[in-house]
């Protein structure tokens, strides 16, 4: 119906009668409706319908007798169907604004290894309980002695040292090699130990040293061993630990 009408052919050949004329701009805008709602605005169409009237009023004289119940009929139709059409544009409209308004709902998935930004102050629930914690020993090699070790202080009871950074220095004859080990418990007992064991760099012919951040849990008390390749001579190693101490939930 639509094509008919809207065909220039159409529209002159159906009696041309205003009411008709009418109804097919009417019709015609809400077909480029019906295709493309945002592209009829509303005074577009108002436009064509006016143009459609004042063209049926000049040919007016071509209406047979008899023709105003009918004529009237088509205008009431006419109006009717560009009062849905006006109303639809204005409904579509009002709902794109609102929408552009509010914008489009996000949901944020991140992992772990990419949180999401937090603007503030984050507070770390350990500082309240952390203490500074930091402790250095000489060790001595004897002549014939291969290993030495000892222990740091005892950790006080309800605490847990956190151990970050551990160096040992050790000077040793030249031509031999020194190794470090680093023993910390977490079980009830000083002899269940965990070793660890630390990277010595040779610094000059004879002088090694260690120096790491790390992360030791101690319960009890940490301890270093030293070790050479060679009992002769004698030797000295000076390890140091630093940390912190919180309380045991």
């Amino acid at each position: 119906m639509t094509g008919a009408l809207c065909d220039e052919g159409g529209t002159k050949d159906h009696d041309t009668r205003a009411p008709l004329a009418f109804l097919a701009a009417v019709v015609c805008a809400s077909g480029g409706w019906l295709v493309e709602l945002q592209s009829i605005p509303g005074a577009r169409l108002l436009r064509e319908i006016g143009l459609a009237y004042s063209g049926a009023r000049r040919d007016k004289g071509a209406i047979p007798p008899g023709g105003n119940m009918k004529r009237i009929s088509l205008y009431v139709l006419a109006i009717v169907v560009s009062s849905v059409v006006l109303s639809l544009v204005a409904t579509h409209s009002q709902g794109v604004a609102a929408q552009s308004q509010q914008g489009p709902s996000v949901t944020v998935v991140n992992t772990t290894d990419k949180p999401v930004p937090v603007t503030g102050t984050v507070r770390d629930a350990d500082n309240p309980a952390r203490l500074a914690y930091q402790e250095s020993m000489t060790l001595s090699f004897n002549v014939g002695s291969f290993a030495v070790g000892d222990f740091f202080s005892e950790v006080p009871e309800g605490k847990l040292l956190v151990i970050e950074h551990v160096s040992v220095d050790a000077m040793l004859p030249v031509g031999q090699i020194a190794t470090a080990v680093m023993v910390t418990h977490l079980g009830p007992s000083i002899t269940q130990g965990v070793g660890h064991h630390l990277l010595m760099h040779a610094q000059a012919p004879g002088d090694f040293v260690a120096s790491q951040l790390v992360r030791f849990y101690e319960k009890l008390q940490p301890g270093i061993n030293v070790n050479r390749t060679s009992g002769s001579g004698t030797g000295t190693a000076i390890a140091a630990i630093s940390g912190y101490l919180i309380d045991i939930p």
